[in-house]
């Protein structure tokens, strides 16, 4: 009974201690920067979305406004996002890269991958540069300006 209740009380030390499989971190964000997520060509041409989604875009095209926020050494911008817009409120869909350790924006405040087109979806920006490989490969440092927007046509960027 006491090797049993021992090993019960072991198994709930690591479920709680890893948080149900997202990382801990005790580190202190103190690095600068700022964020936004934008749809300003949906905003400009709602009729690019099905009818039924033109209600999610607001009419200044800004889903996050530029936001001063602080990040970790070492963190990627795809964090950050997903920090920002849960602490926000703001809907995320992101899902793992088979086979990679990059991640995917699917979809941000219901807003998803081509639905405004075949070409359409989540991309971002670092201090004014479309960047062309994920955003959870990007480490961000003190000072930047990260823009994730939405864009009718990517396939424009390269």
């Amino acid at each position: 009974m006491l090797k049993k209740s021992f090993m019960i009380l072991i198994i709930l030390m690591l479920v709680f201690s890893f948080g149900c499989g997202l990382p801990q971190d005790d580190r202190v964000a103190e690095l600068d920067c700022t964020i936004a997520v934008t749809c300003h060509e949906l905003a400009a041409d709602p009729t690019l979305l099905e009818s039924d989604k033109q209600g999610l875009v607001p009419e200044d095209g800004f889903i996050l406004p530029l936001t001063p926020t602080l990040f970790f050494q070492e963190e990627d911008a795809c964090n950050l996002l997903m920090r920002t817009l849960r602490a926000s409120g703001i809907q995320i869909d992101i899902e793992k890269i088979p086979g990679t350790e990059d991640y995917y924006i699917k979809g941000i405040n219901n807003l998803y991958e081509m639905d405004a087109g075949p070409f359409s979806g989540w991309l971002y920006k670092v201090n004014g540069e479309v960047l062309d490989y994920s955003s959870s490969a990007y480490l961000l440092q003190e000072g930047d300006a990260v823009e994730f927007f939405y864009t009718e046509d990517f396939s424009v960027f390269w």
